[in-house]
């Protein structure tokens, strides 16, 4: 991450700038051909079970209620990916953290590609209109982190097509190849597509796309309140064929996450009461290969993904595990959720944090690029206030931030502002280690 705008720009770039993590993913061990698994969140954690449902282990012990994790996917060697805050979390399954990857502007519904190699996930950026203005789209990561680019306009719900292409929704489906231009986004013909009779002749909204991994099924969210079937016609740009879909008898449940078995003969998604799963027959018809009736396997489990890898957790991880991306230093901040930019103004805001080791280091107020254009105030991330650099001491620090005199007259007018408290802090020619708390500023 670079910050700019600072009265020492060489010194601050070296401080915050955000270290590109290098540990290797480590495989699970070869997966049996009949093996399979579902990965999906239950209780604020990540959890992983049998395809119906049997042996269920929970991956992760430190979600809850208040700091959950909300999205899992996984890789066919196992490699989990999840979300909690803002960060993403590459995980085994047992609970070992390979990595935690810094997300500060989204991370909805991250998508580990099958190779384990790339991560699509929800992020805010300058992608939609002309000028470009803020919005929801897909951002494409490394496993270890590196952004690798975003999607030009509001592509959201990103889903592997194998290891070269996503799926994506933006008021339909939508198809990108990884590697081509940001703005190579093509539509995706999903027709004939079919009327509802509860909603009459209105043609439902398709999204959420899963497409099974021989590419020859394909299923899909009606307005979120169906699960829709189609039989392909080919690879892209060929569109699928609808065949039949599924409704909760009441009409009120909520559909969320299709994904296929690895041989495309089950189909799961989720609802408000846990995750379903139904046997699709080979012959993919209006009956749905021979009308099996859906099963509720996962009681409270949420946002299932299928993957070829067996559940083999093995041993959990002992607490004097070392972290794998901190080292031996830790950083944590303070500050409050909300502010008042008038105080803000005219006292600047107090803050705190705390170092686990003395190290050299700072406490910053920045805005993000999209939030600083808007205000005026810079054309990139921009540092509107600082303490420090200096050396300080392990354990807490607190700190007034008050803004540098030019940006207490350039956000005069506004009415609201999205910033972001940065500590970081370096042991001598380390890597800086840094932790960010946002905070939306209203008047």
């Amino acid at each position: 991450m670079r910050i700019s705008g600072a009265s020492s720009s060489s010194t601050l770039s070296k401080v915050f700038r955000r270290v590109a993590l290098t540990l290797a993913v480590c495989a699970l061990g070869a997966t049996q051909a009949s093996a399979a698994s579902i990965v999906y969140t239950k209780d604020g954690n990540v959890w992983i079970a049998n395809p119906d449902g049997s042996g269920q282990y929970q991956v992760t012990l430190d979600g809850s209620p208040t700091s959950p994790y909300i999205h899992a996917s996984q890789s066919d060697d196992g490699t989990i990916v999840a979300n909690r805050g803002d960060k993403l979390y590459v995980l085994r399954q047992n609970g070992a953290v390979v990595r935690t990857i810094d997300t500060i502007l989204g991370n909805g519904n991250p998508e580990i590609s099958p190779d384990g190699l790339l991560i699509a996930h929800g992020v805010v950026r300058n992608a939609c209109g002309t000028p470009p203005t803020a919005c929801s789209t897909t951002m494409i990561r490394g496993i270890d982190g590196t952004e690798r680019g975003f999607l030009i306009g509001g592509f959201e719900l990103p889903a592997w097509v194998g290891n070269t292409r996503l799926a994506l929704s933006s008021g339909g489906p939508w198809s990108y190849a990884i590697g081509s231009a940001t703005s190579n986004t093509q539509q995706w013909a999903f027709t004939p597509l079919y009327t509802v009779p509860a909603f009459g002749s209105r043609i439902p909204s398709v999204t959420d796309v899963a497409v099974a991994p021989a590419g020859d099924r394909f299923a899909a969210l009606a307005d979120t309140s169906e699960v829709v079937v189609y039989s392909g016609n080919g690879p892209f740009p060929a569109g699928p064929t609808y065949q039949c879909h599924f409704e909760d008898a009441t009409r009120q449940a909520i559909f969320e996450g299709p994904s296929w078995s690895p041989d495309g003969s089950t189909l799961s998604w989720g609802q408000q009461s846990g995750i379903w799963s139904v046997a699709i027959g080979a012959t993919l018809d209006a009956t749905c290969g021979g009308g099996a009736v859906p099963k509720l396997i996962i009681p409270g489990g949420k946002s299932p993904d299928w993957g070829p890898a067996n559940v083999n957790p093995g041993a959990r991880p002992t607490p004097s595990d070392p972290a794998p991306d901190d080292g031996a230093l830790a950083v944590t901040v303070t500050a409050p959720r909300t502010a008042k930019l008038g105080a803000l103004r005219s006292k600047g805001i107090k803050v705190g944090a705390s170092f686990s080791a003395a190290c050299n280091g700072a406490v910053a107020l920045a805005v993000p690029k999209v939030e600083a254009k808007r205000l005026k105030i810079g054309k990139t991330d921009t540092i509107i206030g600082q303490v420090g650099p200096a050396r300080l001491s392990a354990g807490p620090f607190s700190a007034t931030i008050k803004l540098k005199k030019k940006y207490v007259r350039a956000l005069k007018p506004a009415r609201r502002m999205t910033a972001f408290v940065i500590a970081t802090c370096a042991i001598g020619d380390g890597e800086p280690v840094f932790k960010g708390r946002k905070i939306i500023f209203t008047t």
